[in-house]
């Protein structure tokens, strides 16, 4: 099927790539700087990006799943670390969404409420009068830079053992460890946040179990939006990393294909890479890797927005494949990002040419691991064969 858009999806769509442009020029300040720069975050705000998954009731514009993918590849097209950024911000505020109507009638008091969030159980909470002391420290909490609040996964022990919650938290409850030192995504500022025995009132806590089953959350009134019904697991890999890498394969397509027009090749009679056969090839492979990437990550989105519509939750096989789908997305990205440097030339390996710092950021990415192609593979390959899962999150 093809979502039918609005003007408003058409216009965040359209603006998201005008964007492109700014967002590239852009890119080696956001490296350096170790954060997405204000001038970007004033963009997506401007167009729109941290509505697109904000219920309607609040404000939001609840873009539709097949579109926002598009949008967070346009601004991964630009710069992959304002892309993940905004990635992370569009997926946590769907995590908000989850929660309480009082407590979304908080968060969303704040026009264009900036949100992340964090999955690394390293954390516990204890019940106090009226709520839970949170306590602990979560790596790698991509966008808490410019958020207003955190979505945070939390252990409550209970008789029965540990049981794993989701927490939101304003950022001002919060200290930031600037520790995010890396050579690829070094502009998302993916810092870890810590917390000490922060109060949390109850309605602020949701059991993760019911989150990822999409079962029912007691004071929450927005299950009849397609948004609140998706699939949580797959939409979360959807989101999260299988529609902006492709993004970033483009940019590489972009950027090698204006690259080689007239650019000599050193040692060699050829006064213009283009015109030789080897370019033409490497950028054609790069190409077809970066659409065909492109590709699945569409039909992904429209399938799980249909299922979202026509209120079905898929089964632990077409999960465990939607899992490995993502994986090949991402690696098919890595690809075309690969062929297109390699092909670049020595100098584009210097800190001022964009090529290098688009490899950096897709090799980042690839290592994610919820992206882990072999584990991905392995855990589909059992189901496959009837056997269980190796990953509980499907």
């Amino acid at each position: 099927m093809t979502t039918l858009a609005t003007q408003p999806d058409t216009d965040i769509l359209a603006a998201a790539s005008e964007l492109v442009p700014m967002l590239r020029r852009n890119s080696p300040r956001v490296d350096e700087a170790r954060r997405v720069i204000d001038e970007n975050i004033d963009a997506l705000t401007e167009i729109g990006v941290y509505r697109i998954a904000r219920p309607k009731r609040f404000g939001g514009l609840e873009t539709p799943l097949p579109i926002a993918c598009k949008v967070l590849a346009e601004i991964g097209r630009g710069c992959a670390s304002t892309g993940w950024v905004a990635a992370t911000a569009v997926v946590s505020t769907w995590m908000l969404g989850q929660f309480p109507d009082s407590v979304q009638e908080e968060v969303f008091a704040t026009e264009d409420a900036r949100l992340c969030g964090s999955f690394t159980p390293s954390a516990e909470i204890v019940p106090t009068d009226g709520g839970y002391l949170l306590t602990g420290r979560w790596p790698y909490n991509t966008g808490c830079l410019h958020a207003h609040w955190n979505v945070l996964a939390a252990r409550l022990m209970t008789d029965d053992g540990p049981s794993m919650k989701m927490v939101a938290v304003p950022m001002s409850d919060m200290s930031i460890e600037d520790d995010w030192h890396t050579y690829g995504l070094r502009g998302t500022g993916s810092c870890t946040t810590v917390g000490t025995e922060v109060f949390v009132p109850a309605d602020r806590v949701i059991d993760s179990g019911d989150f990822m089953a999409g079962n029912w959350v007691e004071g929450r009134s927005n299950y009849d939006s397609p948004w609140y019904k998706l699939p949580t697991w797959p939409a979360f890999l959807l989101l999260g990393g299988g529609s902006m890498p492709y993004g970033v394969a483009q940019a590489a397509v972009d950027v090698f294909a204006e690259r080689m027009v007239g650019r000599a090749i050193t040692y060699t009679v050829h006064t213009d890479q283009s015109q030789t056969a080897p370019a033409q090839l490497d950028l054609a492979t790069a190409a077809v890797r970066a659409d065909a990437a492109a590709t699945l990550s569409n039909d992904f989105a429209e399938r799980l927005w249909q299922m979202a519509q026509d209120n079905v939750s898929p089964d632990m096989l077409e999960r465990q494949k939607m899992r490995a789908i993502t994986g090949f997305i991402v690696q098919l990205s890595r690809e075309a990002v690969e062929i297109a440097t390699r092909s670049s030339g020595a100098s584009s390996i210097r800190t001022d040419c964009v090529t290098q710092q688009i490899f950096r950021d897709s090799e980042a990415l690839a290592m994610h691991a919820g992206l882990n192609l072999d584990a991905l593979y392995e855990s589909y390959g059992r189901v496959l064969l009837g056997l269980e899962p190796t990953s509980p999150l499907a």
